[in-house]
């Protein structure tokens, strides 16, 4: 008996660590991409509104509107011919009066934040960015919170931006 209990405990944790690699996200895959956005969005008090498109190339996209109205995506990079994007680029594009955002200013919030990279992509246009790598799988909840940390990191770029506005 003892060695039966043995051998079961033995293949049980064998088996163990390929079963939560299982449970691993590997690829970009939106359904699952539109889940994490809404879980997140709940977790930080924001309510976003989701649609899955494709841009002209294939390339997959998850869209999604805050309750605010900011607009931004999740979008499929890194990806093989058979349509799997092992990355994740969250965006969001801002239009804001040409002369609000200083270079200066964004490169600031560079040095303040390392956790996502801002850009002005042209005159009156500033953009948050944040690259995810999923070559070899990410765990749904870290997904869930590294997402919530961007839609409050959008958040707080939203605010700052209103003061161009004012």
């Amino acid at each position: 008996m003892l060695r039966l209990l043995t051998l079961f405990l033995a293949t049980f944790m064998l088996g163990a660590p390929a079963l939560a690699q299982d449970a691993l996200i590997r690829h970009f895959n939106p359904p699952v991409f539109e889940g994490v956005l809404k879980d997140a969005a709940e977790r930080v008090d924001e309510t976003v509104t989701t649609s899955t498109e494709q841009l002209d190339d294939g390339t997959p996209l998850v869209t999604a509107v805050t309750s605010g109205g900011t607009r931004f995506g999740m979008i499929g990079t890194a990806c093989s011919d058979g349509g799997k994007c092992v990355g994740v680029n969250m965006i969001v594009i801002m239009e804001v009066p040409s002369d609000c955002i200083t270079t200066k200013q964004v490169n600031q919030w560079n040095v303040d934040s390392a956790y996502a990279k801002y850009l002005i992509m042209e005159p009156g246009q500033v953009a948050l960015t944040r690259y995810l790598i999923l070559d070899h799988g990410q765990d749904r909840q870290n997904l869930v919170i590294d997402t919530m940390n961007y839609i409050s990191t959008m958040n707080a770029l939203v605010d700052e931006t209103a003061n161009c506005y004012s």
